[in-house]
């Protein structure tokens, strides 16, 4: 019985040490994708400037089945890339012949930072929008119908903006 335990003892021993060297593979590997990753972004972004100057920010390439580079930054985690291109304008909602955008693609692929980064602008581009049809509202047309106002052009003054806020919060129910 006592022979018996000791070789338990001694595979256990064995399977940590193979557990170790195993934990020490995947270590490295890491080490290396992260690196492999640095690459690939450098020349991604080389390869975004360059594009970006020819053709510019928007263009979709047929020999990339109509990927955009900002689809081409998501798809093989350029995030640097990603940064460059959205600072530059890139239009986030383009698709490429699959019907895939940039987001669908980081998101597929596991790209976690990049898929944070193209919703929060997503996000952004839709919270302007939302605000400038509120304003829009609000204020109606704006500057090119105060002009238009004959009552403007004798000198009459307008309302107050907060006695328009006040009709707009009766109208709509919306509490400031």
């Amino acid at each position: 019985m006592i022979y018996r335990e000791e070789g338990i003892i001694e595979e256990v021993a064995e399977i940590r040490e193979d557990v170790k060297e195993f934990v020490n593979d995947i270590k490295r590997d890491i080490k290396i994708r992260k690196k492999i990753n640095k690459m690939v972004d450098g020349l991604l972004y080389i390869f975004a400037r360059v594009m970006t100057f020819l053709f510019g920010v928007n263009k979709q390439y047929k020999i990339f089945n109509n990927e955009s580079l900002l689809i081409i930054a998501a798809k093989y985690n350029g995030l640097n890339t990603l940064d460059w291109l959205l600072k530059k304008g890139a239009n986030i909602n383009l698709k490429d012949d699959m019907d895939k955008s940039a987001i669908d693609y980081a998101v597929e692929r596991g790209h976690v930072c990049i898929s944070a980064k193209l919703y929060g602008k997503r996000l952004m581009e839709e919270t302007k929008n939302i605000a400038g049809r509120f304003v829009k509202r609000l204020f109606g047309n704006g500057i090119e119908q105060e002009t238009k106002n004959p009552q403007r052009q004798n000198n009459i003054p307008r309302e107050p903006v907060r006695d328009r806020l006040k009709s707009y919060d009766q109208k709509s129910g919306i509490k400031f």
